[in-house]
């Protein structure tokens, strides 16, 4: 019996650490899952599509923009990501397809201010399908606020809220047809692991896209080591990173020849170039020499609607094909008299600031759903990198590997005698 006892007591131990290993492993998943887990999706072949369809994005965008602009990948994710659950159909379809059905990765990050939210008209309060208030509940933490809509108040506060002030302002009007809004607002405020001097802050110039030198707030600062590096045959570039505790980078990448041919080429592959590709170390240490202006600006991308029509998505915006049967059903509809739902508003806008200290960025995503009706030491291998001309940039959640912001920088502030300012 001693024998039987003594022979259980280790084999329940061995059970008791199998769960418990068994258990880390599936919440270490759940932190760095996603939203959408299904057994029948190829996730590694729509995680492609979709870095596609955001550089494709920034394709389209460079060919209008002359200025600076930003865009945030994971806001616009999100939010089609929400509105295509309330969608069926053809709608269904033309979104998936544009999104590639990608798992919206959860970020749990401190560092970064995450909020969803739906706005719907007190008339329509009771006519939303419980399984998509449910499905925004359990998968976004969405945010529900109910309105007569009579002044786009409600909206506007939230959005200056969720964005500590950075985008102050969403809309301007609620059009009489309002049915519901969706949106996604993401917000950061992070310093660099080592920030840049103020005193080292000096006038410098920056040629622009057509040619025009103007004299600009120039920040300095060194690097120690190859891994901040990148390097592909087209161009170059750095990672810096901000705190550790962020566990966020800033990426600038600067083309060898001009920019607008270089983005026409440039997508994830290119990235995985730039990143794999390390500079030379011979024999000595590596000494990286950063010079990059300061800026600060607002963006808002008008063409967010065409872009995301001329990328297949049709049917969310026509009157009569769309289908948010998902969020309203038909049935409820015809009971209730209410015509069909479509998107009548696509808005993304963004903010950014970056300074001596750290970064500031917001954006917000947003669909509006209607009715129808320096010194050299010898001793280094010295690598220059000087971001006096139109560079690409953006700003990366490292678990995930999610870009959170993407963007071009044509026009830096321009100097105004000062060495820091605030952002």
């Amino acid at each position: 019996m001693k024998k039987k006892i003594l022979l259980i007591i280790p084999i329940a131990i061995i059970i008791v650490l199998l769960a418990s290993i068994i258990l880390m492993a599936m919440n270490y998943h759940k932190k760095i899952s996603t939203i959408h887990p299904r057994k029948d999706v190829n996730y590694q072949q729509y995680e492609s599509d979709n870095k596609t369809f955001m550089f494709n994005m920034l394709k389209q965008i460079n060919e209008e923009e002359k200025n600076n602009y930003l865009i945030s990948p994971y806001s616009i994710n999100v939010a089609l990501s929400m509105l295509r659950d309330g969608s069926k159909g053809d709608t269904y379809e033309q979104i998936n397809k544009l999104i590639g059905n990608e798992k919206v990765a959860v970020i749990n990050n401190e560092n970064i201010k995450i909020s969803n939210a739906m706005f719907t008209k007190n008339k329509y309060k009771s006519f939303i399908e419980e399984t998509y208030i449910t499905n925004l509940k359990d998968n976004y933490s969405s945010e529900f606020l109910f309105d007569d809509f009579k002044t786009p108040k409600v909206i506007n506060d939230w959005v200056n809220n969720k964005t500590d002030g950075m985008i102050p302002k969403l809309l301007d009007r609620i059009d009489e047809d309002f049915v519901l809004g969706l949106a996604n607002a993401i917000a950061i405020d992070v310093k660099w692991q080592k920030r840049f001097e103020c005193e080292l802050t000096t006038e410098a110039e920056f040629t622009k896209q057509d040619g025009e030198k103007i004299k600009v707030e120039m920040m300095h600062n060194e690097y120690r080591g190859i891994d901040n590096y990148l390097e592909s045959d087209k161009a170059k570039g750095i990672i810096i990173p901000y705190k550790e505790d962020t566990n966020l980078e800033y990426i600038a990448i600067l083309p060898n020849d001009d920019i607008n041919e270089y983005i026409k080429n440039f997508d994830d592959k290119e990235l995985a170039k730039l990143e794999s590709k390390k500079a030379e170390q011979n024999d000595k240490p590596t000494k990286i020499f950063l010079s990059i202006p300061r800026y600060t600006y607002d963006y808002d991308l008008q063409s967010f609607k065409t872009l995301l029509i001329n990328n297949g998505m049709s049917d969310a915006f026509d009157m009569d094909k769309a289908d948010f049967s998902g969020i309203i059903s038909k049935e409820t509809r015809t009971k209730n008299n209410v015509n069909n739902l479509y998107v009548e508003e696509a808005i993304h806008k963004t903010h950014i600031a970056l300074n001596e200290e750290g970064t500031k960025a917001a954006a917000v995503t947003y669909f509006g759903l209607n009715e129808a009706t320096a010194f050299i030491e010898p001793d280094y291998n010295i690598i220059n990198i000087d971001l006096n001309k139109p560079f690409i940039y953006m700003i990366r959640e490292k678990t995930t590997n999610s870009i959170l912001f993407l963007g071009v920088v044509n026009e830096p502030n321009k100097w105004n005698g000062t060495t820091c300012g605030k952002r």
